[in-house]
C-alpha cells in the first residue's frame, strides 16, 4: 500500500534515458498500463465504464521503464504497489477463506507488461498484469484493444479476462456476501467484451455507439449447493450523438441514453433472492478540457 492519499491521482516524474528517446523511466503515482482501448481513452469522454475498469484501482504508485522500438512498436514494463488500500480495507480484518486464514502479502506488487502497435489503419494496445493479493494468491489479468481507423469511421474492440484467487473485482463476493457463506470468495473469473463504433458523418458532427457484455463467474468450490459457475452477466449499451462546434477547442456537446441490464443465474437467485434488473439515463450536456498555464 503506498502512502499517497487515495485523491490524488497522479504525482510522478519522467526522464528520458539516452539520445535516441527511445527509453524511458517514470516514477511517482502513475496510471497503471492495463491495456484496453476503452482504459487508455480519456476518462473525461467515458460515460460509462464496463465492470473490470469500474472496480479497479487504476492509479498505483510505483515505476515505469518504456522504450520504443520502432514507429510501430513501444513496449513498456511497470512495477506497481498493488493496491491503494490495506490488505484489511478491502478484504476485511479476519479473511477467512474455505476455514484456512490467509495472510497479506509482505511485498503487495503488481507487474505490468504493455505492448503498443501501429501498423496504420490497425493499431492495439495489449497487456498482461500479474498482482500479488496475498501470499500465495495473485490477480492475473489480460486486455487486448484493438482498433481499426477509417476517414469517417473507428471500430474499437477490447477483450479482457482477469483470473483472481481472491475475489478483487469484488462484484461476485458482492453478489455472494461473506456474511452468507462465512468465507471471503476465492476463484472468481471476468470477462469482459467491448466495442465501440464511431461515425464522423458531418465534419462536426459524430455518432457513436458503446455496446459491453460483462460474465462475473464463481469459480470455486466453496459452497457445496453451488450448481454453476455463473453468477452474473450485465449488459451496457450507449448510444450517443455529439457536436465539435470548433476545430481548435477541445469541446462537445453530447445527447445520449446509457442502458444497463443485470442478469444473474438461477443460483445466484436462489442464494441471495437477488433478481434480474435494468437502469437508464437519458444524457444531455457539454464537455471541455480544462487547460492551465
Amino acid at each position: 500500500m503506498d502512502k499517497i492519499i487515495k485523491g490524488v491521482d497522479l504525482a510522478f516524474v519522467t526522464v528520458k534515458l539516452g539520445t535516441e528517446d527511445k527509453w524511458q523511466l517514470t516514477v511517482g503515482k502513475m496510471c497503471a498500463d492495463w491495456g484496453g482501448i476503452e482504459f487508455d481513452m480519456n476518462p473525461a469522454f467515458i460515460y460509462e465504464y464496463s465492470d473490470i475498469i469500474e472496480m479497479a484501482d487504476n492509479f498505483l504508485s510505483g515505476a515505469q521503464l518504456s522504450y520504443k522500438l520502432s514507429d510501430r512498436n513501444s513496449f513498456g514494463l511497470q512495477v506497481l504497489n498493488s493496491r491503494t488500500q490495506s490488505f484489511d480495507e478491502i478484504y476485511g480484518g479476519d479473511t477467512i477463506i474455505g476455514g484456512k486464514g490467509i495472510h497479506a502479502s509482505k511485498a503487495p506488487l503488481a507487474g505490468v507488461l504493455t505492448w503498443r502497435g501501429n501498423f496504420g489503419k490497425f493499431s492495439t494496445l495489449w497487456s498482461y498484469s500479474v498482482f500479488t493479493e496475498a501470499e500465495g494468491y495473485f490477480k492475473n489479468y489480460i486486455a487486448l484493444g484493438n482498433m481499426l481507423t477509417f476517414d469517417k469511421v473507428r471500430i474499437s474492440y477490447d477483450f479482457k479476462l482477469s483470473f483472481e484467487d481472491l475475489d478483487r473485482t469484488g462484484i461476485v463476493s458482492q453478489t455472494v456476501p461473506q456474511d452468507e457463506n462465512k468465507y471471503t470468495l476465492t476463484n472468481t473469473r471476468y470477462c469482459s467484451h467491448w466495442l465501440q463504433v464511431e461515425w464522423r458523418f458531418l465534419p462536426k458532427w459524430q455518432l457513436a455507439f458503446v455496446g459491453f457484455i460483462d460474465n462475473a463467474k464463481w469459480m470455486g468450490d466453496e459452497d457445496p449447493d453451488k450448481t454453476t459457475d455463473k453468477i452474473r452477466t450485465a449488459f451496457g449499451y450507449i448510444p450517443t450523438i455529439e457536436y465539435y462546434p470548433w476545430d481548435d477547442v477541445d469541446l462537445k456537446f453530447f445527447a445520449g441514453y446509457v442502458g444497463r441490464i443485470y442478469n444473474y443465474s438461477d443460483y445466484a437467485t436462489s442464494k441471495t433472492g437477488v433478481q434480474d434488473y435494468q437502469t437508464g439515463r437519458v444524457m444531455v450536456g457539454l464537455i471541455s478540457a480544462l487547460k492551465f498555464l
